[in-house]
């Protein structure tokens, strides 16, 4: 996700929010960030297939000794997975099946490359509740507003703008999760309210197993109450190479399970860097793709025509990448890159946008970002119809 003061944005809180008075304004202490050496193992329980030709090996490394050659699609039961001295994931099998040679079957466990492996995702137990938290009309906060403003007035401000749902950013990965301060006090309110709270985590992608402890911290965390977030999702730009998102993805799902709400960010398909972003190997492990889909990026003004386009062409371009009913939240801006405040999206814009979501078959439409949205972006929002839920 694009941060707004990495953008260096001007500072707007939204009119609907009255600031809390915080005795404190300290959050949740986070994860030690510490590298563990790569022999390191850690249990995961998930079946997988080769997706190519892969050497079982006796260490997760390439230069460990070579134990059988699997052919693709050689049946693995995982028990343990970790990472090389470049980060790259491994998967630890105690048995193989069908595909590979007569001398491996269930008599030798060794390691297989992450990146030639495609793991189960299993079946969730209804899947219309897998995407249902990225349904409707939703916002994004950053985790200062939760510092600035009661619960209650977030709520509140929620509920008047006819928001389903709300990402609310709890982890980093050079921070890990510290979330919990905030969570605790917002998801009881928002729940009583009828409004979904979604975990919005960043990776980096650089320290996997850092990046998954944290994703794990952030979707199971738990109120005194007995709330916990109604999804998790991840936003993953800084690394968007093949193999660390397949395994990112992956490694979470098993972990986490076939019924968590997982959803990722992503660069729209017509940027620089959505153009080799891989959709359809993140499709593979997330309930619904989010792509960033802003437009206004230069100073010029812009047609609600224009914005229909642009939003309607990321949707389609990311089903024909991965399927024709890949479930997709457009993610629009309220956001001015260039702080004058001329450079706002426009209620016309805005309705343009959740226009293009719904016609394009998008799953839900949100907005970045609470704080830097203008009096009359509220407004546009407001009078937002979402795009109905797909099946």
């Amino acid at each position: 996700m694009w941060r707004p003061h990495t953008l260096a944005l001007l500072l707007v809180l939204a009119p609907l929010v009255a600031p809390a008075h915080h005795a404190s304004q300290t959050t949740a202490a986070a994860l030690p960030y510490t590298r563990l050496p790569y022999t390191h193992q850690y249990a995961l329980a998930a079946r997988g297939l080769t997706r190519e030709g892969a050497y079982l090996r006796a260490a997760p490394a390439f230069a460990a000794a070579r134990l059988a050659l699997l052919p693709a699609g050689t049946a693995l039961a995982v028990d343990g997975w970790a990472t090389d001295a470049g980060g790259a994931a491994w998967y630890h099998t105690a048995s193989t099946s069908a595909g590979a040679s007569a001398s491996v079957v269930g008599a030798v466990s060794g390691w297989v490359y992450g990146d030639a492996v495609t793991l189960d995702r299993g079946i969730p137990a209804r899947a219309t509740l897998a995407v249902a938290p990225f349904t409707g009309k939703g916002m994004w906060a950053t985790y200062g507003l939760l510092q600035r403003a009661s619960a209650a007035a977030i709520v509140s401000a929620a509920r008047a703008a006819g928001l389903s749902h709300l990402y609310v950013e709890v982890g980093r990965a050079n921070r890990g999760f510290y979330g919990g301060p905030g969570l605790a006090t917002l998801l009881p309110a928002a729940h009583a309210a009828g409004l979904k709270v979604i975990a919005w985590i960043y990776p980096f992608l650089r320290d996997l197993p850092f990046d998954i402890a944290t994703g794990v911290a952030a979707a199971t965390y738990t109120t005194p109450s007995g709330d916990r977030p109604d999804g998790l999702l991840a936003d993953v730009e800084e690394n968007t190479g093949e193999g660390a998102v397949r395994a990112y993805g992956a490694i979470l799902r098993a972990t986490l399970g076939p019924d968590e709400p997982m959803a990722i960010a992503t660069f729209p398909p017509q940027w620089s860097g959505g153009r080799a972003y891989p959709f359809a190997t993140a499709a593979l492990s997330w309930d619904a793709i989010v792509p960033m889909d802003y437009w206004r990026l230069r100073r010029r003004p812009y047609s609600a025509a224009e914005v229909y386009r642009f939003v309607r062409d990321s949707v389609t371009l990311i089903k024909a990448r991965t399927r024709p009913d890949e479930p997709v939240e457009v993610l629009g801006q309220m956001f001015d890159l260039y702080r004058t405040g001329a450079n706002s999206p426009g209620a016309a814009e805005i309705a343009a946008c959740a226009a293009a979501a719904r016609d394009s078959g998008a799953i839900g439409v949100s907005f970045f970002e609470w704080s830097h949205a203008t009096s009359a972006e509220w407004n546009a929002l407001t009078a937002l119809t979402a795009p109905p839920a797909v099946p």
